[in-house]
């Protein structure tokens, strides 16, 4: 009996990735060079972005008047924790002091909404190589580094944004819901992991507060829309990005990460990975210094400088006793387990249709369901 298999995670195997460098680099390796993580592969300078601090709304005042509250004059610089806008107590509040979240210039003030955009100062930066492997190609054109090295692939359903970086950050357990409250200024770089279900309200802060990535089990649909270019669809996709990539591990609606993928990213919590939502794929480096010799002993053919060694799409396999499953009906949905038995014969359910059900035995229990309603895993 033939049903879909989803690729899902592939362990410690060798691939091409690679670095993209950000800013006017000037690179530093040369092609065929061997390179450690924490080797500078580049130096180069950044323009970090902005944020938009709404005024009106901190100081309680009409945003027409916020003018004669800043301290600063547009255009100019403004450091970390300088005074921003100041506020006179009265008879029915105390002052109200606003500082600023970060070195920046002060670039705008909308006196119709009362926001004031800060502009982040340009910032010198040293780009590590990230990861064991060998320098493969070099496109300076393009300002990127391809190389061979070991890591471990997460393969998830959906996704929207570029390949960004940052550190894997846990925010709760595997079924929790992120919201706003989770989102701050410490998580900027950040991937974060955000449990069963991102709202919207989080998204806006994640992107706010400069997180590179969100992790999550589940999405609601209108919001993947809103992120994706208005789209519902599990093919990879190139262009959508709104300043956030995030890749959707189960599906639609609130649905906990699984065992597999949670187990990964709360050993890797802390550590360095890349994340391409639009491919629907979460890259972590190996950490073990002795995969280099599996690394030069691996011949790999030369690709373009891209990502899509791998796809997720479904391919179909023989179900047999003993295969790894997950639950992707609605009942038992997300669950994973190994196949004990198939019936032979099929059953006719209370709606009428006739199937073949297969027990499964998860963690916790045992149950049969339709096979129509599994997904091999591996």
């Amino acid at each position: 009996m033939l049903i879909n298999t989803r690729l899902r995670i592939e362990h410690e195997r060798i691939y091409y990735i690679i670095r993209e460098l950000l800013g006017t680099p000037k690179i530093l390796v040369k092609e065929g060079q061997q390179i450690m993580p924490e080797d500078i592969v580049a130096r180069s300078t950044i323009n970090p972005g902005f944020r938009s601090i709404n005024l009106s709304k901190l100081l309680n005042v009409s945003p027409k008047d916020i003018k004669k509250y800043l301290k600063i004059d547009i255009g100019k610089k403004i450091f970390k924790d300088e005074l921003l806008a100041f506020k006179q107590g009265n008879l029915f509040g105390g002052k109200k002091f606003i500082t600023s979240p970060t070195d920046a210039v002060l670039e705008s003030l909308d006196e119709k909404t009362g926001d004031i955009k800060l502009a982040f100062l340009p910032q010198d930066l040293n780009i590590p190589a990230a990861f064991y492997g060998f320098v493969e190609k070099i496109d300076k054109l393009r300002n990127k580094i391809l190389i061979k090295t070991c890591a471990t692939k997460i393969f998830g359903l959906t996704g929207s944004g570029k390949i960004r970086e940052g550190i894997i950050k846990l925010l709760g357990k595997e079924a929790d819901l992120l919201s706003k409250n989770k989102i701050s200024d410490n998580l900027a770089g950040s991937i974060i992991v955000g449990g069963g279900l991102v709202f919207e309200e989080a998204l806006m802060s994640a992107i706010s507060a400069n997180v590179s990535g969100i992790i999550t089990g589940g999405i609601n649909a209108k919001d993947f829309k809103a992120l994706s270019g208005g789209s519902l669809t599990t093919t990879p996709k190139f262009g959508t990005d709104i300043g956030l990539s995030i890749v959707v591990l189960e599906g639609f609606g609130s649905v906990p990460i699984a065992e597999d993928f949670y187990s990964i990213l709360r050993q890797n919590n802390g550590k360095f990975a890349l994340i391409d939502g639009n491919r629907s794929l979460v890259i972590i480096p190996s950490d073990d210094k002795e995969c280099m010799l599996k690394i030069k002993s691996t011949h790999l053919p030369l690709k373009n400088l891209n990502l899509a060694e791998a796809k997720n799409d479904p391919i179909l396999r023989e179900l047999t006793l003993g295969s790894r499953v997950r639950v992707i009906g609605p009942n038992f949905f997300g669950e994973q387990g190994k196949i004990l038995s198939i019936d032979k014969e099929k059953t006719t359910l209370p709606g009428g249709f006739r199937v073949f059900l297969c027990l499964i035995e998860a963690h916790s229990r045992k149950f049969k369901i339709p096979v129509q309603n599994i997904e091999i895993i591996s």
